[in-house]
């Protein structure tokens, strides 16, 4: 039998802890606390811990971000041509989904709001989120579940007599008030429980919305308007213009051109798509229903900007509908943001420079606060196009292991 060395037996020592016995022994290869170790750093460097102090998970992201500000946009401006694809990339993915949404509520709301109502949200909460929050690259918008949110929001605050844009603001200020407190209370570290299989699942249920919503659509064209729209032509269009799409998402496997070419008509193959559609509609010489906008930049509906959430008629019946309605919203909100926020930061981006998530949080909780104030809708952080917008900035370099290749990304500009 092994002699045990005489410190083994001095007072102190613990061999209950593998952990401990392991610290001692520095030839030992296998460390039983390795994995344990490593899970604890990474907590701590994401921020998702509970800090014990009032806003104690803000301040340490601002101290754990603020010295890269300055950094972010050198790396911005140094990345040159990539940086200006990415951003173009990113415009167009996230400019048809805004249409499409803001086109939908259009239809179901009545014109109450819209397209115009979209985009401002999504323009101004992105430019404003990018300079001041803790991770510029999450791009935000109004996505797919809020729109299912919104829709239904309407529909019920109409049936109970409440202007629709009042219960909106409303749902928005508490809303806004609860993730504020969620953030300040360091809630958002709960998230670190949530599993690959919770974010995947998540990823499909904004999938399915897309999906729900587009054929939503078709189906409205032969039901509803196929006497002054030819709903015929419209599912052509829609069927050639995914079909044209699928084609030149796989134009990089091809052999035309150079292979930054290919590339380049890889990744805008959504927007081309969507150009050639927008063009052969034009030429067609049946009705094609247009896009509801407006003739000049204003409020879909004939209103002013700022909403009067305090009518007369319908102040209290609003609070307690905005009470009652931001709290499934908040829980959308809550993993909704956090997810898109974990797979932005997952570790195979090999980001370098820190997390924000209670931070981010905040801001959003005071977007959600303003913007329904002016009859927009609420905003989050964007599935699938943060992740996507981290790989579009990526470099990108081929590995190959057992026989089998893998992209592996080495660095984000």
């Amino acid at each position: 039998l092994p002699i045990s060395k005489a410190s083994d037996f001095q007072s102190g020592s613990d061999h209950s802890n593998p952990c401990a016995m392991v610290a001692d022994k520095p030839e030992v290869v296998d460390d039983p606390c390795k994995d344990e170790k490593t899970f604890a750093q990474k907590q701590d460097e994401s921020g998702l811990v509970w800090s014990g102090k009032f806003a104690g998970g803000i301040r340490a992201d601002i101290a754990r971000r603020l010295p890269w500000y300055g950094s972010d946009w050198v790396d911005g401006f140094r990345g040159g041509f990539k940086t200006l694809t990415a951003s173009l990339y990113m415009f167009c993915a996230c400019l048809a989904p805004g249409i499409a949404f803001g086109a939908f509520f259009d239809q179901h709301s009545g014109g109450t709001s819209g397209v115009v109502e979209y985009l401002v949200t999504q323009s101004v909460s992105g430019i404003i989120f990018a300079i001041i929050s803790g991770q510029p690259l999450v791009i935000l918008r109004p996505t797919g579940p809020i729109t299912v949110f919104i829709s239904q929001l309407y529909t019920i605050s109409t049936s109970m007599g409440v202007p629709f844009l009042v219960a909106q603001a409303w749902t928005g200020i508490f809303v806004g008030t609860y993730m504020i407190i969620i953030a300040v209370t360091d809630s958002c570290a709960a998230i670190r429980q949530c599993s690959r299989f919770t974010q995947d699942m998540f990823g499909f249920f904004v999938s399915v919305i897309f999906m729900f919503l587009g054929c939503s659509n078709i189906v409205d064209k032969f039901v509803l308007k196929s006497d002054r729209y030819s709903a015929v032509h419209q599912l052509l269009l829609t069927l050639c213009t995914l079909y044209f799409a699928f084609q030149l998402v796989g134009f990089s496997k091809t052999r035309f051109f150079s292979g930054k070419v290919r590339e380049m008509v890889a990744d805008f193959a959504v927007p081309l798509a969507v150009v050639c559609g927008t063009v052969a509609a034009n030429l067609l010489t049946v009705p094609v229903e247009p896009l509801p906008v407006p003739a000049k930049f204003g409020p879909t509906a004939t209103r002013s900007w700022v909403v009067d959430i305090c009518p007369e008629d319908s102040c209290a019946m609003g609070v307690g509908i905005g009470a009652i309605s931001a709290i499934p919203l908040v829980l959308l909100f809550f993993i909704d943001q956090n997810v898109t926020m974990l797979l932005t930061q997952h570790p195979d981006h090999n980001l370098k420079k820190g997390s924000a998530f209670h931070w981010n949080f905040f801001i959003l909780g005071c977007f959600n606060i303003i913007f329904p104030m002016f009859g927009c809708p609420y905003v989050t952080g964007s599935l699938p196009h943060s992740p996507q917008f981290v790989k579009a900035l990526a470099t990108v370099e081929v590995v190959r292991e057992g026989g089998h290749e893998r992209s592996k990304i080495v660095g984000v500009c």
